[in-house]
C-alpha cells in the first residue's frame, strides 16, 4: 500500500489563499463539511501561495487562537481580500448581550479582518511525501512526528493528504478484521 492509496484528493479538500480572511476560510470548511461523506469530520483548511501550492493549514484551534488575539479596535474596512462576501455584519439576538455574546460579536467581527496567514500553521519539508511513498514510512512519519496529516506530492504537484485519523481507521479494521486475541 502506498500513500496514494490512503489519501484524500486535494480536489476534496477545502482549500484557501493564505492572504484571505478567516471568514472566507470558515465558509469553505463549512461547505467542504456539508461535502464530505467521511466518518471523520473535516477539522482543518489547505493554505496555499500566490503560486497554488499548499504551504499549510488552517485548524480550529489556530483559526480561534488568531480570532482571540486580533486588535480590540476593528475600525475601518473589512479586508479587501473578503470584499466578494457581504461583510454587513448583522445584529445578533437579545439573548447575546451576555458576556459570551460578547465575545461572539469581538470574533465575527474579526473573522473579517484577520488573514489565514495569521492563523495557519506553515508545513515543514518532512510533511510533503510523494505518492508512491510505502505506507510504512507514512505510518512511522505520522506516529514519531508532531503531524496531523502529511501532504501527497507527485513530481511538483499536491494531489492529497493524508492524515493520522485515517491511517489510525485503517489500522483498527485491520485489527478487527484478524480476529486475533
Amino acid at each position: 500500500m502506498k500513500a496514494r492509496d490512503l489519501m484524500i484528493p486535494a480536489s476534496d479538500c477545502a482549500r484557501v489563499a493564505e492572504d484571505r480572511t478567516i471568514y472566507d476560510a470558515v465558509v469553505m470548511l463549512e461547505a467542504w463539511r456539508r461535502r464530505c461523506q467521511s466518518e471523520y469530520r473535516p477539522r482543518l483548511v489547505l493554505v496555499y501561495d500566490k503560486d497554488f501550492k499548499i504551504i499549510g493549514s488552517a485548524g480550529h484551534a489556530g483559526m480561534l487562537r488568531a480570532l482571540s488575539d486580533a486588535p480590540a479596535d476593528l475600525s475601518g474596512e473589512p479586508s479587501a481580500a473578503s470584499s466578494s462576501h457581504d461583510t454587513t455584519l448583522p445584529p445578533f439576538p437579545p439573548e447575546l448581550t451576555t458576556a459570551w455574546g460578547k465575545v461572539l460579536t469581538r470574533l465575527h467581527t474579526a473573522a473579517h479582518y484577520v488573514r489565514v496567514k495569521e492563523a495557519m500553521i506553515h508545513y515543514e519539508e518532512s510533511q510533503y511525501i510523494e505518492d508512491d511513498t510505502p505506507m510504512e514510512v507514512v505510518f512511522r512519519r505520522l506516529v514519531s512526528g508532531p503531524y496531523e496529516s502529511l501532504v501527497v506530492v507527485s513530481g511538483r504537484a499536491t494531489i492529497g493528504i493524508v492524515r493520522l485519523s485515517d491511517v489510525f481507521s485503517k489500522v483498527c479494521k485491520e485489527i478487527s478484521r484478524s480476529g486475533m486475541k
